[in-house]
C-alpha cells in the first residue's frame, strides 16, 4: 500500500506501510513528537526502544494480516504514523 498526497504547501508526501529500515527514523520521530506536548502516551525521555526492538515490532505488525502500521514520509523524513490493530481476537 502506498499513496502519494499533496500537502497544503504543494509538497508531495507518501503514505505507506512501515518497513524495518524505517526503525531509526521512526524512533527519532516519536522522541521529537513526544517532546512537543504533554498529551501523548509518553514523554520524550520515556521513548527508550533500541533500533533492534523497533525493527522487531515493525516485523511483527507486518506479519499479522489483521494489523497495519502506516508512515507518512516527506523528503525522506517520517512526519507521521498511524497503526490499526484489532481490539480483541474475536472473529465472526
Amino acid at each position: 500500500m502506498q499513496r502519494l498526497i499533496t500537502l497544503k504547501d504543494k509538497r508531495s508526501a507518501t503514505i505507506r506501510e512501515a518497513k524495518v529500515s524505517d526503525a531509526p527514523e521512526f524512533i527519532r520521530h516519536r522522541i521529537k513528537t513526544c517532546g512537543e506536548t504533554d498529551f501523548l502516551g509518553n514523554y520524550a525521555d520515556e521513548v527508550t526502544l533500541a533500533v533492534a526492538d523497533e525493527e522487531h515490532i515493525i516485523e511483527e505488525i507486518a506479519a499479522n494480516p489483521r494489523r497495519i502500521l502506516l508512515v507518512c514520509v516527506l523528503e525522506g523524513t517520517i512526519i507521521g504514523f498511524a497503526g490499526v490493530s484489532p481490539a480483541s481476537s474475536f472473529q465472526i
